[in-house]
């Protein structure tokens, strides 16, 4: 019923109300569906509908929209999807649709889109930044791992970590990793750890499994307390293929458990393989120097060098019997006469030995003689002095004068010195 005197509205009119109304309530829906009444228009435009047991709503999913899906040709009536996108009316009918801006299997697209929605909206507050990325340690000696313990991930990632790391210690903190409480139990369990102090890194790591499974890592609130950690954190959840939002707040992302404990012990492994280098380096080296002692004792062993010296004695006398003349004489003189010619021989080398002994002995005097007569001791013998002062030996009186007075001049005899002092003779 109207109001006295209120004016009805046109078609239009309503109609225009009606648009603002909803494309302002409903700028953005998410449906979920059968599909079913698929049609393609001339114009690139594809129109459906998407229904359940007691409703039915039209769709329009335009040429541009549905260029950017080409798995959408794979699906067929009756397949049940998830669409999302603003809810516009058709002002000319009177009737509403759906403006539908994305459109993907129902089930996995439901996770995969709300994945997307929570990243979006973590993304643009920064929490994802490469800039708030934390340096992992080059040698942590402390990792905290937060896993489901007894899990397949945790018995890979210590397998893969004792295996070769040099020295470590890892610290299990148990959480769950699937179901609702498990965000909760992930947020006690680094709490716990930051609590704890001297940890160098965190991991959290569990196997793989569905979107479903992996969800509790794309909590929000986990997501928040991961980026705030004062500890570096590696995300190690799933498969390679598995990706969760811990992936992107944490500042490494490892595909597997195993990637994460291979990363971490990495700079290990390194010196691992740097000190089994230098050790074989050592050992090649200490068996070639091994080989050449073992060679230059052979070589030098006294056996050897006997055995040298023997044969290099027996060339010489070989050598000294082929050059010795008596071997010859004997060819050209009698036995009387070379013995004769010997005697004489060896008489005039003694003879000429005393002469020059007797020549050296002369000599040697004769420069003792000479040696002694320039000693300053035997003049001092002799009653001499010799006289000193700072500036030298004093050896004339132009030196004296120039001594000043009252200094101390030494004075050197032969069996000992003496102290006296210069004073002047006109004030004595």
């Amino acid at each position: 019923m109207l109001a006295p005197g209120q004016k009805a509205a046109t078609v239009s009119e309503l109609v225009a109300h009606i648009k603002l109304t909803l494309e302002d309530t409903f700028n953005e829906v998410m449906v979920e569906g059968e599909i079913s009444g698929i049609s393609h228009a001339h114009s690139g435009h594809c129109y459906f509908n998407i229904m359940d047991e007691e409703a039915s709503i039209s769709c329009a999913l335009f040429r541009q929209d549905l260029l950017r899906h080409p798995g959408f040709k794979n699906i067929k009536e009756g397949d049940r999807v998830l669409i999302y996108g603003p809810l516009t009316v058709y002002q000319k009918r009177g009737s509403f649709q759906i403006m539908v801006k994305r459109v993907m299997p129902a089930g996995e697209g439901l996770w995969k889109l709300k994945f997307e929605q929570l990243k979006k909206k973590l993304q643009s507050e920064g929490l994802f930044d490469p800039d708030k990325k934390k340096a992992l340690p080059t040698f942590p000696k402390r990792v905290a791992i937060i896993t489901a313990p007894g899990g397949a991930a945790l018995h890979d990632f210590i397998n893969v970590y004792s295996r070769r790391a040099l020295s470590y210690e890892l610290v299990i903190s148990s959480a769950l990793v699937q179901g609702d409480k498990a965000p909760q139990s992930l947020i006690k369990a680094l709490d716990k750890v930051e609590r704890a102090g001297r940890f160098d890194v965190v991991v959290f790591t569990r196997g793989g499994g569905s979107p479903e499974d992996l969800w509790c890592f794309n909590d929000e609130q986990l997501i928040r307390r991961m980026a705030k950690s004062s500890i570096p954190i590696i995300s190690a959840v799933g498969h390679e293929v598995d990706w969760t939002l811990s992936d992107f707040v944490a500042d490494l992302r490892c595909e597997t458990p195993t990637a994460a404990a291979e990363v971490l012990t990495q700079p290990q492994t390194e010196v691992k393989r740097r000190l089994i280098q230098s050790k074989q380096r050592l050992s090649s080296h200490l068996r070639h120097l091994q080989t050449t002692l073992q060679g230059q004792l052979s070589r030098y062993h006294p056996k050897q060098l006997i055995g040298i010296v023997l044969s290099r004695l027996q060339e010489q006398t070989r050598r000294l019997e082929m050059l010795n003349p008596l071997n010859k004489i004997h060819q050209y003189l009698p036995v009387a006469q070379r013995s004769l010619e010997l005697d004489d021989s060896f008489r005039r080398l003694e003879s000429i030995m005393k002469e020059n002994l007797q020549s050296l002995r002369e000599r040697i005097n004769q420069s003792q003689a000479k040696i002694d007569s320039l000693d300053p001791r035997a003049v001092l013998s002799r009653g001499y002095g010799i006289v000193e002062s700072d500036q030298g030996i004093i050896s004339s009186a132009k030196r004296w004068r120039d001594v000043p007075t009252n200094s101390i001049i030494k004075l050197v005899f032969q069996d000992g010195e003496g102290l006296a002092q210069k004073i002047d003779k006109d004030k004595k």
